[in-house]
């Protein structure tokens, strides 16, 4: 597990996430061996988290490590997404093009 700072508003709350497994997601994509996340608002939650809203986020264990996945548990149900398509960002030599 690790903490961060999100911010809700103009403040910022301590996110504990937890690596929770391993699991293969299959997207239209491909099919990625990837690590569950859960993020936790365990001090004075906000938001979704305060109305007992829970979130899921698969990250590819392989470079460059994408959000496969992605769950968000409401009272009324789950939403989710999952990734359809990737353009690696441009290169160096993309970024000026020569004349």
């Amino acid at each position: 597990k690790t903490t961060t700072l999100v911010q809700f508003g103009d403040d910022f709350y301590p996110l504990v996430i937890y690596a929770d497994h391993y699991e293969t997601v299959t997207t239209p994509l491909g099919t990625f061996d990837a690590l569950v996340l859960l993020p936790r608002m365990e001090t004075n939650p906000k938001g979704m988290f305060k109305r007992g809203g829970e979130v899921r986020v698969w990250i590819d264990r392989n470079p460059p490590h994408l959000l496969v996945k992605f769950e968000v548990k409401v009272p009324i149900g789950t939403a989710s997404a999952v990734l359809t398509a990737y353009q690696p960002p441009a290169g160096p030599e993309d970024a000026h093009p020569r004349s």
